[in-house]
């Protein structure tokens, strides 16, 4: 009888992310056309694939599969500046894209001024388009709690890098809203564009 080779331990895992994945063929569907069935598939996709992701961040992951699951999640880009010129191109490439910037959260200075060391630098950019705002809140006001839109700016080993928790992840978190993920995956092309301009 022929001997059996033993399954990898990473097999399901990387099944899952496949799975994962198709949530992408499910929008892109979606938006080519925008009918009851493919807002259907995209919705049940999403359910899906927010319910795997779960699974597969409670599983012991390799590392390598740990890093492609975090970048479905966030979004992060190395800066070829210093912390002061990223900061300026970011707040700049913000406002071309017809976002505001609400405030921005140094946290890196406000620990400091507590007394904690605290050697790189970081700031939150809080960012928004009052028109997807709107669509948003109009759907459900409890996602006042997902805005706005977060980019942060921050140093580490000497490198500076602009990043976000990816809008489309946060609000399959908590909406099925077929609707409210179109909004999502807007405005996430629109500060994801923002991020790489301002590299």
């Amino acid at each position: 009888m022929p001997q059996q080779t033993p399954r990898s331990s990473t097999r399901r895992p990387r099944s899952r992310l496949t799975k994962v994945l198709l949530v992408g063929v499910a929008n892109w569907r979606f938006l080519a056309t925008r009918d009851a069935k493919g807002r259907q598939t995209f919705s049940t996709n999403m359910g899906r694939a927010t319910q795997q992701i779960a699974e597969l961040e409670k599983a012991g992951l390799p590392a390598n599969l740990a890093t492609q699951l975090a970048a479905e999640k966030s979004y992060v880009e190395t800066h070829v500046s210093a912390f002061e010129q990223a900061s300026a191109d970011l707040d700049a490439a913000v406002k071309r894209h017809g976002f505001g910037v609400l405030h921005v959260h140094d946290l890196g200075a406000t620990l400091r001024s507590k007394g904690i060391a605290f050697d790189n630098e970081c700031r939150v950019f809080e960012v928004c388009n009052p028109g997807q705002a709107a669509k948003v809140l109009a759907s459900d006001m409890r996602l006042n709690m997902a805005l706005p839109c977060r980019i942060s700016v921050f140093t580490e080993k000497g490198r500076t890098h602009i990043g976000m928790i990816k809008p489309v992840q946060i609000l399959a978190a908590l909406s099925d809203d077929a609707a409210l993920a179109q909004v999502a995956r807007e405005v996430e092309d629109k500060t994801i564009r923002m991020i790489d301009e301002a590299k």
